[in-house]
């Protein structure tokens, strides 16, 4: 029954492109949490890098306000839920605790979707 339970819980993280691996040792690593200042129930995951990513696979109520890639990885975020091209923000470490406000360009609620990439040295 446990390894049945873990092939189905390994299954579904490959599907929707995240890996249970460190954030910090992997491109596409990002630490997201649903309150300011880092507040809520975060996850810290990884994704593929250039696969669009709708901020609703992540959190269920689709609202991110804390956003963090690795120092690894670069995330554009998008106001479309399909990446549609139109960059709104660019994320790099350490990220934004505040959903943007500090930064005049507020993504609370406006985040729809994101598409990181390793950032090449």
């Amino acid at each position: 029954m446990q390894a049945t339970f873990l092939s189905a819980l390994v299954f579904v993280a490959a599907s929707l492109g995240v890996s249970a691996a460190p954030t910090d040792e992997y491109p596409g690593g990002v630490y997201v949490c649903p309150e300011t200042n880092w507040g809520g129930e975060c996850k810290n995951m990884v994704f593929e890098t250039g696969r669009c990513t709708p901020v609703t696979d992540i959190f269920e109520d689709g609202v991110i306000r804390s956003f963090s890639p690795n120092a690894k990885t670069i995330c554009y975020g998008e106001q479309q839920t399909q990446c549609a091209g139109n960059t709104t923000w660019t994320f790099i470490y350490p990220g934004e605790a505040d959903a943007g406000i500090s930064s005049g360009v507020p993504w609370q609620g406006n985040l729809q979707s994101f598409t990181c990439y390793e950032i090449l040295q």
